[in-house]
């Protein structure tokens, strides 16, 4: 396997990550809202009560906490990724230029 292979294999696997983690984020946020417009009993509050109940509750899940460091090192990977493809492109660039026919004119 190549290096440019590798590198490709590694963006595809760091945007799966990313696409995911997100999804997590958004589900979370998601199942947050629907428990503030419910009380303890599953009755509907209204928006003032949800307001008040969640003053004293953690923002962050763990879960919630756990996507967006996962959101972030998929981040880093595939800028990594990105950089050492394009390295490697060049590369190949410059092998082509030093092996191939010069036109002189």
């Amino acid at each position: 396997m190549s290096a440019l292979d590798t590198s490709l294999s590694g963006l595809h696997d760091a945007s799966t990550r990313f696409a995911d983690a997100a999804g997590r984020i958004v589900q979370s946020g998601t199942q947050g809202a629907e428990a503030l417009s419910r009380d303890e009993r599953g009755r509907d509050v209204e928006p003032v009560e949800a307001a008040v109940s969640v003053r004293g509750a953690d923002p962050l899940s763990g879960d919630t906490a756990a996507a967006l460091v996962e959101l972030v090192q998929s981040e880093q990977a595939f800028k990594v990724n990105a950089a050492v493809a394009g390295k490697v492109s060049d590369l190949y660039k410059e092998t082509l230029n030093i092996l191939g026919p010069r036109d002189q004119v």
